[in-house]
């Protein structure tokens, strides 16, 4: 398995200014909501060497309720899912396990609820928020819908307890220099890829990013990230990580004309650390040393666009020496292929549930 990943700050959402200051303590509400649903299904596919196999058509729904109240710069912020999830039509977990790719059914879910300050120049959030960065290598608020060449919905998002401060240093000199924006934060992790404080995870991160934001279609930046990560329900030394992680990401129009538009989008992320999540054998402490990347581009003539993306992920060739290389997407970053998540998932979630199978192992 892949070491744990840090999530990283909401920049985006963070650093916005605002379009026009407030004056005094003018009192603002807002509710937003959205519903969604979705069927889908699949022929049947084989999740191990057994040859187990189960129907995969689920029927999902998903309802978002996103409320705001703001007094001056002041705000409260909060954001929640009801009757989200698969209705019906996943495999039984004693089949391929919990971690499936996609979310059984829960009457409600909190995803934001947090008390923020802004300025002309700045933000500074304190509470539950979600986490974003870049094309969602990483971190991956799951909160964007499908573009164009992805294939299933997002179903989970970063959770995290959050104290965030994000400022444009150099607001006041006007012009391009307003486009500097930096960010600091400190974290719990709530939920992500490979922690869940539910779970007895306690993951604490410390963010630094720096990023140039000409408007919201032409940007970049890069960011850097320490994660102790701990398990309060393991004494013996296991599934600690320790891990540093730089990524830079961005986005960019590189022609855009009246009837040609090319854009183009880029992550690229490099991770190190140590880890006893995947002790073996042959080391009880192993080297983290992983490496991804992603492109996302679309080139408009006309009425017509093609889209191009790719994408690399270093690999882990031996499994019993002391590193872990293989990197990971985070799993609401859509590769664009079709079943690629699921049929991956549910054969990795099958493999564990055989893996701890007494009958199988031998243990009595």
């Amino acid at each position: 398995p892949a070491a744990p990943t840090p999530a990283t700050p909401a920049v985006e959402a963070a650093t916005e200014p605002e379009k026009k200051e407030a004056s005094g303590w003018n009192f603002t509400a807002g509710l937003a909501a959205s519903f969604r649903a979705n069927y889908g299904g699949a022929t049947l596919f084989p999740f191990s060497a057994d040859e187990a196999t189960a129907i995969v058509a689920p029927l999902q729904t998903r309802v978002r309720v996103t409320p705001e109240i703001h007094l001056g710069g002041f705000g409260v912020v909060g954001e929640a899912d009801t009757a989200t999830g698969a209705i019906l039509g996943l495999p039984a977990e004693s089949l391929v396990g919990d971690r499936r790719p996609i979310s059984s059914f829960s009457v409600l879910e909190l995803r934001k609820l947090y008390l923020e300050y802004k300025w002309a120049s700045g933000a500074f959030r304190v509470g539950q928020q979600t986490s974003n960065w870049g094309l969602g290598l990483l971190a991956n608020d799951g909160a964007q819908d499908p573009e164009a060449g992805d294939f299933g919905q997002k179903h989970w998002g970063n959770l995290t307890y959050r104290a965030l401060l994000a400022a444009r240093p150099f607001f006041g000199r006007g012009g391009g220099w307003r486009g500097f924006e930096t960010v600091l934060a400190a974290d719990l992790i709530v939920r992500d890829n490979f922690g869940e404080f539910s779970r007895g995870d306690r993951a604490f991160q410390g963010v630094l990013a720096l990023r140039f934001a000409k408007d919201q279609d032409n940007h970049f930046g890069v960011y850097a990230v320490y994660r102790n990560q701990r398990n309060l329900l393991v004494t013996d030394g296991g599934k600690a990580t320790d891990a540093v992680v730089v990524d830079f990401a961005g986005k960019w129009d590189l022609l855009k004309r009246r009837h040609r538009h090319f854009k183009l989008g880029w992550e690229v992320v490099g991770l190190t650390g140590t880890t006893t999540q995947a002790r073996n054998e042959n080391a009880e402490l192993l080297k983290l040393g992983q490496f991804g990347m992603a492109i996302k581009s679309s080139y408009r003539v006309g009425r017509t666009t093609l889209f191009l993306d790719g994408g690399y992920a270093s690999g882990d060739q031996n499994s019993a020496d002391d590193r872990i290389e293989n990197f990971r997407f985070d799993r609401d970053y859509k590769v664009g292929l079709i079943l690629f998540d699921q049929v991956m998932a549910y054969q990795s979630g099958r493999s564990g549930v055989r893996a701890s199978d007494p009958a199988l192992t031998g243990v009595a």
